[in-house]
């Protein structure tokens, strides 16, 4: 048995604030040699975040945050735009954070920081780079299970958002497909039938990484119709209105990731999945696999409307 599975335990406070603790640049925190469980997942095995930050706290460099009332909301998988926006922003819901100096990486995306002008801090502390922090007192909120939500954290995180960047809502009118064709994994291989197939249907077709924050609310807000292969793209449905349409492209024979669908069910979002076969590249895990959409179930599905 390894040295880091003998002395592997956790600790938990009701109130989730730790006086002097080590904070990895990921967001995983220890106190001594006890994970801080609030700092990881519910729904995820422990013991790799336990001996990764084991690892850090003794090889990445450090700083030291001597002042009091610090906050987290960063975790181990943030820097992606799903984790970020139903994770981390979530975590943040019925906190007084004017109260709080914000700890988060410097190299944290441009839609993070944007996101966080909807909150008003003390102040942001930029952690530097591949630098933890040892930091004298922090309030580390619960990260919930991974891809579960609750309807009205997300309708209060939706209303932050809408009320700080003045979001009219009318009537939805677009139609979007959300293209992955830069992406070097998760592709449409035959993307150019379908793209032409939605173009005749006044489909917007747009890549969602080219767009900024505040961009991607204002558009989304005016959606009735999202279609897209799984991704952090679909994430967008949260600024959905109530009784429009999300279709994702899936593998078939693939253990599913629910969580798009049991995002739109929380928000009264329609839902559908369509299964398609893997494409040449011959992955079979969700996340690596390009896949071949069957076009003509795709115009089944829009003749719905």
């Amino acid at each position: 048995m390894k040295f880091t599975d003998k002395i592997l335990t956790l600790i938990e406070k009701p109130d989730n604030e730790y006086k002097n603790v080590y904070l990895c640049n990921s967001g995983v925190v220890l106190k001594g040699f006890k994970l801080l469980k609030a700092s990881i997942f519910d729904n995820v095995e422990i013991s790799h975040f336990y001996k990764y930050g084991i690892y850090k706290k003794f090889t990445e460099k450090r700083i030291e945050i001597p002042t009091e009332n610090n906050l987290i909301i960063h975790n181990h998988w943030s820097t992606g735009y799903h984790h970020w926006l139903t994770e981390s922003l979530r975590r943040l819901l019925y906190i007084d954070t004017s109260k709080y100096n914000l700890i988060i990486p410097e190299d944290y995306p441009k839609f993070a920081f944007d996101s966080l002008t909807a909150f008003k801090f003390k102040s942001i502390i930029k952690l530097p780079r591949r630098t933890g922090a040892k930091v004298k007192k922090l309030l580390v909120p619960p990260n919930k299970k991974s891809g579960h939500f609750i309807r009205q954290q997300l309708l209060d995180l939706k209303h932050i958002l809408f009320t700080h960047f003045e979001i009219p809502l009318s009537q939805p009118q677009k139609k979007i497909y959300i293209s992955r064709k830069n992406a070097s994994r998760r592709k449409v291989e035959n993307e150019l039938e379908l793209i032409e197939l939605l173009k005749a249907n006044d489909f917007l077709i747009l890549e969602s990484e080219e767009l900024t924050f505040e961009e991607q609310i204002k558009l989304f807000s005016d959606c009735k119709i999202l279609i897209s292969i799984h991704g952090a793209g679909l994430t967008n449905c949260l600024f959905m209105q109530e009784n429009t349409s999300v279709l994702e492209f899936y593998k078939k024979d693939t253990f599913i990731n629910y969580c798009f669908e049991r995002m739109a069910k929380e928000l009264n979002i329609n839902y559908n999945r369509q299964m398609c076969v893997g494409g040449k590249n011959k992955e079979t895990h969700v996340d690596e696999t390009d896949l071949i959409v069957e076009i003509n179930s795709v115009i089944e599905y829009l003749n719905k409307f």
